[in-house]
């Protein structure tokens, strides 16, 4: 008989579930200042509470009194039984809800929690969790009552409204999305649309007032081509601005002064200093692209070739350094996430694979991915059968399960196995692979019924050997179980040995002789290193790795074959390519559209991937349309 069949004995509603709520409800006031006189009036007050289903005010007052007299009462021990009954009634309810209410099921959330509140009315939790799902129900709810010609009505008032955003004319938009929300006011499109058209129509002044002031800022800094496209953003606010205008203009005659006294050489300066900057900050790849707009601007302002050529080498370098610290971090984590899984710390073997995982993915190394997400899945498979087995002190059920653990210890010692029974079953109602509380359910029964004894064990060793090949870890839990049983039953103790020799590993583990696993990484290092074959080498890395995964130098040298050739490289441009470009922005800076587009044609042609040149031409044509509609 496997553990899950066995739960079919539980009772399906627990009877007695003695669960601590005091520290649930630290705002409740039930407490009566005369409890310790007269039993009969707690008693009262325990009636009053059960008739109104105020059934935390049950629990905490029952407590309360059995804490204080140590003296049997049977009355009020009925009372609180039955109040313990009917919460975990509605608590099961509460966090069925609870769980569609995660994975956004409002309505039959809704529900299971107004089952849950009707059980128990005056529960804080309850009470809570009801009305966020309420809340959630009501915009649902909003929606789908609306007829299909209103629905209809939405949704053709939102297209227009967002066209009119599209088209700038704020003040339609905005009466457009107040229709829409005449007829939904909880449309969350209509909402985002009103909003939008209501600050573009009440800030467009401030606006003005603030792209003028981004407009000097730019031109103080002599980057004029910046300063002109904050104005054209003006221009889409008041299109006849008279101070928007002038400014243009101003711009564009210091745009021809600058031509005047030499702005190659200023930009070129500035692209070497730039450049510079960059390369001490480390950022290699803009400080290329910087000289690379240099040598495209003015060749001969310095030598651009080398300082590219240095650059280079200083990114190899780098990407070099951060790619072995990469891999060293790899090995780390592999081998500790190793040792957390042959040590059945689960946690620990997740975090540490999936960081293995992230670094892998930075660097494509997609057979590193593959050999650390095997270990990951098995690392979670296990820590959820752990977590079912032990309830750990991270888990939300931990404080209420300990409780009733002790509870249920008390009983069994005091020899009332009947309620022991119910204290074990109602854990296992929650956690049906509880290993502590299995042992003790069990046992009970044993003492209830001691002829069932033989019975119980002669089932466990079947499923034991039915588990055996097809499931050792389920085989090695039960077998567990029955050794607490019965420790020192001879059959049990050969089953055990044999599970100790024939049960799978989590890792696997090789047959092969350690030398041999070391030469086949000797050959496959001297393949990679001296031979410069990767495939040879990779082919028996992949070999040793499938002997033995905890092989460590094999996974980090696998990883760095595989990542050496995905190191994401700085794309080289063609060197005619990036002299249009620069003269492009050269072009573009004084104002000549036209002739910056035509550079940047040029650019294109020659490389049509250089996506710089391509953004570029973009704003160039958005810039002559724009000047040829007005």
């Amino acid at each position: 008989m496997k553990l899950d069949r066995r739960q079919k004995n539980i009772p399906g509603i627990i009877k007695v579930f003695p669960i601590l709520f005091l520290f649930y409800f630290p705002g409740l006031r039930v407490w009566p200042k005369n409890i310790e006189s007269v039993d009969y009036k707690v008693e009262l007050k325990l009636s009053q509470y059960s008739n109104q289903k105020k059934y935390e005010a049950v629990i905490f007052l029952g407590n309360a009194f059995f804490q204080k007299s140590r003296d049997p009462n049977k009355q009020i021990e009925e009372y609180l039984l039955n109040g313990y009954e009917r919460q975990i009634e509605a608590l099961i309810y509460a966090r069925q809800a609870a769980v569609l209410y995660k994975n956004n099921q409002i309505l039959p959330a809704q529900k299971t929690i107004d089952a849950a509140s009707e059980k128990s009315p005056f529960s804080d939790i309850i009470l809570q969790l009801k009305d966020k799902i309420d809340s959630a129900a009501e915009k649902i709810n909003q929606t789908i009552n609306l007829s299909v010609s209103q629905k209809a009505e939405l949704e053709k008032l939102l297209t227009e409204g967002r066209n009119s955003l599209n088209r700038e004319k704020n003040r339609e938009a905005l009466d457009i999305f107040n229709k829409a929300l005449n007829i939904s006011p909880s449309s969350p499109e209509a909402i985002e649309g009103y909003n939008l058209a209501l600050s573009r129509t009440k800030s467009a002044a401030d606006k003005i007032v603030e792209l003028l002031a981004r407009t000097d800022k730019f031109v103080l800094e002599k980057k004029y081509p910046e300063a002109l496209s904050v104005l054209e953003e003006i221009f889409t606010y008041d299109s006849a601005n008279a101070t928007a205008i002038n400014r243009k203009k101003e711009i564009n005659n210091l745009i021809k002064q600058m031509a005047q006294i030499s702005q190659k050489q200023e930009l070129a300066k500035e692209y070497l200093q730039s450049g510079n900057n960059l390369a001490d900050q480390n950022e290699y790849a803009q400080a290329i692209e910087k000289y690379n707009l240099g040598y495209g601007i003015l060749p001969d302002y310095t030598n651009w070739k080398k300082l590219i050529q240095d650059t280079e080498k200083k990114q190899k370098e780098n990407e070099e350094r951060a790619f072995s610290k990469s891999l060293e971090d790899i090995a780390k984590s592999y081998q500790k996430g190793m040792y957390y899984i042959a040590s059945e710390e689960f946690s620990k073997a997740i975090t540490e694979f999936e960081i293995v995982i992230n670094i892998s993915k930075k660097y494509g190394q997609e057979q590193t991915i593959k050999q650390a997400e095997e270990f990951l899945q098995k690392a979670r498979d296990n820590f959820k059968r752990k977590e079912e087995e032990i309830v750990g002190e991270t888990n939300p059920y931990y404080k209420m399960i300990n409780n009733t653990k002790i509870l249920g210890i008390n009983a069994f010692r005091a020899n009332n196995f009947t309620v022991a029974k119910e204290y074990f079953g109602s854990i296992l109602e929650l956690f049906p692979k509880n290993r502590f509380a299995m042992i003790y359910y069990l046992k009970c029964d044993m003492e209830l019924n001691p002829g069932s004894a033989s019975k119980i064990i002669n089932q466990f060793m079947q499923d034991i050997k039915s588990d055996m090949e097809k499931e050792p870890s389920e085989a090695k839990r039960l077998l567990g179980i029955a050794m607490d049983l019965d420790p020192k039953n001879p059959e049990l103790i050969l089953l055990s040995r044999k599970i100790t020799r024939t049960s799978q590993s989590i890792i696997k583990k090789s047959d092969l002789p350690p030398a041999t696993l070391e030469q086949w990484y000797s050959q496959a290092f001297n393949a990679f290193t001296q031979e410069n074959d990767a495939q040879k080498a990779n082919d028996l890395l992949t070999k040793i790795i499938n002997e033995d995964p905890t092989f460590v130098k094999a996974v980090t040298l696998k990883a760095r074959i595989e990542g050496r050739t995905r190191i994401v490289k700085t794309r080289t441009i063609a060197p005619e390519a990036q002299k249009f470009y620069s003269e492009g922005l050269w072009h573009y800076g004084q104002g000549r559209i036209q002739e910056a587009k035509n550079s940047f044609d040029q650019a294109i042609k020659i490389d049509p991937d250089y996506q710089n040149a391509v953004n570029a031409r973009e704003k160039c044509i958005k810039y002559l349309q724009q000047a040829k509609g007005s």
